[in-house]
């Protein structure tokens, strides 16, 4: 297992600023609980939504590499006014540059979102604006089940004791049914 932990260092190459992140890469066996996984760690999760900011978790997979985060649920609430939405109690942020998707890659207004509607949103956490979405999509319906939520991010916190991490300040919570696997 290599475990750098989250570092964000920043310089400058003939005046241009640069941003370099490195993040917890997994190369082992999966980890067995939330005891083994660690701050930093990419996982992908599929759940179920047990409210706002909770998911029991079904599956997780151990990803080796960091990417973008993206998460799916359905639409809690909407915000016409400032082009925001709610998704697991996640407030999701879009902008001029946010892509709107119907199922296909057809494009989408944000005025035909519906609250129930399950979506996909890829993009950044935003700090306390929220999450910085880039793309926004809704999922076929044909691929929904009852509350479902997948995230894909980074670990932000391990509670060992209650067999829980924290990722982009969601609970997710495992159980021994939850299956666990490395990429």
């Amino acid at each position: 297992m290599i475990n750098p932990n989250l570092i964000s260092r920043r310089g400058a190459i003939a005046g241009c600023a640069l941003l370099l992140i490195a993040a917890v890469a997994w190369a082992g066996p999966a980890p067995r609980n939330a005891g083994e996984m660690e701050v930093g760690m990419m996982i992908e999760v599929e759940g179920r939504a047990l409210g706002a900011r909770m998911v029991l978790a079904d599956e997780i997979e151990v990803l080796r590499f960091a990417g973008a985060s993206k998460f799916e649920g359905a639409i809690q609430a909407i915000d016409a006014e400032t082009k925001a939405v709610t998704v697991l109690g996640i407030k999701v942020v879009t902008s001029a540059d946010t892509r709107f998707e119907q199922p296909g890659g057809m494009p989408l207004e944000f005025a035909a979102l519906k609250q129930g509607q399950v979506i996909e949103v890829k993009g950044a956490p935003g700090g306390t604006d929220g999450f910085a979405a880039s793309k926004l999509e809704i999922v076929e319906e044909m691929d929904i089940r009852a509350n479902h939520a997948t995230l894909e991010a980074q670990i932000e916190e391990v509670d060992a004791s209650a067999n829980s991490v924290v990722m982009l300040g969601v609970k997710v919570k495992l159980t021994p049914k939850t299956e666990i696997e490395a990429e």
